[in-house]
């Protein structure tokens, strides 16, 4: 599946991306809280704190 695919804008979760926030998807469970880091691209290095995602 393409990310395009994937992500729209009326999604319940998140989607990050190198820049930030990139879109929704209404399909994700992160159950705690995490920290993301940019491994590639104008962002490496780059860490966001991002929030847990219940069901």
């Amino acid at each position: 599946m393409k990310l395009s695919e994937a992500v729209d804008k009326n999604g319940a979760y998140d989607v990050y991306g190198a820049s930030g926030l990139i879109g929704k998807i209404d399909f994700f469970h992160q159950g705690e809280p995490y920290v993301a880091i940019v491994k590639d691209g104008v962002g490496i290095g780059r860490t966001m704190l991002l929030k847990k995602t219940p069901l």
